[in-house]
């Protein structure tokens, strides 16, 4: 390898930044090379620059790929004269992308991989010929592009493209030149700024020329248009369109829990059936969505919220709520919220885009063959840019990671990510809320590890409204907590009845039994509630707690496995009292009767 060549970079790199360009390149897991040759080969594979190029953003792109068709060896002055920008700009797009190993300096010049020259063409966007072109065109088309051009007829679409290959591209200068708006549409939709109507004129021209469902501009007139130089314009970072912070959104954050924890109470009252396949389909789903008066495509989300946060099961369990689930449903808002919300954040967490087939939700499988950055991606930018118009984050996502294809496309694929993170309360008006650093910064584990939401609970509690320490108790059993509920009132309703929504509960006769069973007495599950409400208890409630506590115990239920029936209940007696059989344990029904749940041999 060459004395200048990336090996010799690499050598002279410290040891934190080998590090860190190893793991940016080749990842944590890798199998280390024996070499600084080794490593260079590794990191000027074609595949491996394709990869990499993918993350740089679209200035440094542009001007790492014209490095490498150039030969790979340039200074920075000769660059910028074959961009048509400043020295300082390429500069700084040189050293980001030496961060990636895809430029590093050799003296006064600045060097590529080898690699990187066989996947630079699609950045500077390198057009198909007439000749390539033409051929997929119909006679019909043809003919007419030969009329328009005066250039007669033709008995096959062989004579026409030949024709039409030989007269068209030395026509172009003179066309651009004679029509001026006509440039004007082409260069903005190079630029991927175009509108349909001005090119009209373009296609009449065959300066533009429809395929299926494309629109394709040859590349001798992409060449005309540019000129002198190498790429059309060279895509400059974005202005940053700030807007004014908003409220933090912790409305937005307490109707997730609240639509949550609603789903939740369905599916542990109704388990809906899965598929043979696993996953539910659209007929439980129609099912869920009635139940809870929701949309059918928020259930979906909704549901694969819960799946991502282990809240309910997947597979042939899907919609079954999970241990976590029910300890989830204990919980107080303010560690609820993070507890649902983080998972979502895992870089490798995926939710099906809006609109897309609802069945099959919650297989188990994660299906992300759609191609839209991920929430985690979207969230750390909006968290690190601060508040901005949504036009604004999404341009300058678009611009920070090189994609293929038209800007239009690759703006609508951030819209996905956004509307996620205003239904998680994690963004509202364009202002990230002030727990969204919190998830963030939680280091992110196995997609099935529960992360550490306790930072993140601290900053939400202090943007709540203080908690409601008391609740209006009906005469129908019905309990109302209009704010936002204690942890000791919510724990009393918990127990004494069922959760009807994030404000209501419904006390009956089982909920008091369960009291009882606890350990309370009537008088105490009387005593709670009276230190709790708001009014007098209702009689008719108070009534219930009373006839509930006394009648309770009236029957009793014991394990047993053996049973001794004794005609002399002296004896029973006897051996009940007997400290020789004390390892026995035996317990009376009644008179005569004795009980134990040891095997009848052992008694």
């Amino acid at each position: 390898m060459a004395a200048d060549g990336i090996s010799q970079w690499l050598a002279g790199l410290s040891d934190d930044r080998l590090v860190e360009l190893v793991e940016a390149r080749l990842g944590r897991v890798v199998r280390q090379p024996g070499s600084f040759d080794q490593l260079g080969a590794l990191l000027s594979q074609v595949q491996s620059c394709d990869e990499a190029l993918r993350r740089l953003d679209r200035s440094a792109a542009q001007v790492v790929s014209v490095l490498a068709e150039a030969g790979g060896r340039l200074g920075v002055a000769e660059l910028a004269g074959l961009l048509g920008t400043g020295q300082e700009h390429v500069q700084q797009a040189l050293q980001r992308a030496s961060v990636l190993a895809l430029a590093w300096p050799a003296g006064e010049l600045w060097r590529t991989p080898g690699g990187l020259t066989h996947v630079a063409g699609p950045v500077l966007r390198r057009g198909l010929t007439y000749r390539d072109l033409l051929s997929e065109l119909g006679l019909a088309t043809l003919r007419e592009l030969l009329a328009t051009h005066g250039l007669g007829g033709a008995r096959s679409t062989w004579d026409a493209v030949e024709v039409l290959s030989q007269s068209l591209p030395g026509r172009v200068p003179v066309l651009l030149a004679e029509q001026p708006a006509v440039a004007d549409a082409l260069r903005a939709l190079l630029l991927d700024q175009g509108s349909s109507e001005a090119l009209r004129p373009a296609l009449e021209l065959g300066l533009l020329l429809t395929i299926g469902d494309g629109s394709y501009v040859p590349a001798e007139v992409e060449q005309a248009l540019r000129g002198d130089r190498v790429v059309l314009a060279v895509e400059s970072c974005p202005e940053h369109a700030e807007v004014a912070a908003g409220e933090p959104p912790v409305g937005p954050a307490l109707a997730l829990v609240a639509r949550v924890r609603e789903l939740l109470l369905v599916l542990q009252a109704s388990p809906p059936k899965a598929l043979a396949s696993g996953g539910l389909g659209v007929k439980e789903l129609r099912r869920l969505a009635k139940a809870v008066g929701d949309e059918l495509t928020d259930v979906v989300l909704l549901l694969q919220l819960l799946g991502t946060a282990r809240l309910v099961g997947s597979g042939l369990q899907a919609g079954t709520i999970t241990g976590a689930g029910r300890r989830w449903l204990a919980l107080a808002e303010e560690h609820a919220y993070p507890a649902l919300v983080a998972p979502q954040l895992h870089p490798r967490a995926v939710l099906e885009p809006a609109g897309s087939s609802p069945s099959g939700v919650l297989l188990g499988v994660a299906r992300s063959g759609y191609g839209l950055p991920t929430v985690r991606a979207v969230a750390t930018a909006c968290c690190s840019r601060g508040p901005e118009t949504d036009a604004s984050l999404a341009g300058w996502l678009d611009w920070s990671q090189w994609r293929p294809g038209n800007r239009a496309v690759r703006l609508e694929g951030f819209a996905q990510p956004l509307q996620v993170l205003e239904l998680l309360g994690l963004r509202a008006a364009g202002t990230p809320a002030p727990w969204l650093a919190a998830l963030l910064a939680v280091e992110p584990a196995g997609l099935l590890d529960e992360p550490d939401v306790s930072a993140a609970a601290e900053e939400l509690a202090a943007c709540l409204p203080p908690a409601q320490d008391d609740v209006v108790l009906q005469a129908d059993g019905t309990a109302v907590v209009t704010g936002r509920a204690s942890a000791d009132v919510r724990a009393l309703l918990d127990l004494l009845g069922r959760r009807e929504s994030d404000h209501t509960w419904r006390l009956d006769a089982a909920g008091v039994r369960d009291a009882l069973d606890a350990g309370q007495t009537g008088e105490q599950v009387l005593t709670g509630l009276r230190r709790h409400s708001r009014h007098a208890v209702p009689g008719v409630l108070e009534q219930l707690v009373l006839d509930v506590a006394r009648t309770y115990g009236r029957i009793r239920v014991h394990a047993a496995t053996t049973l001794l029936r004794l005609d002399d209940a002296v004896l029973g007696t006897e051996l009940l009292h007997d400290p020789r059989l004390g390892s026995v344990r035996l317990a009376q029904g009644v008179p005569g009767v004795l009980s134990r749940t040891a095997t009848p041999g052992h008694v």
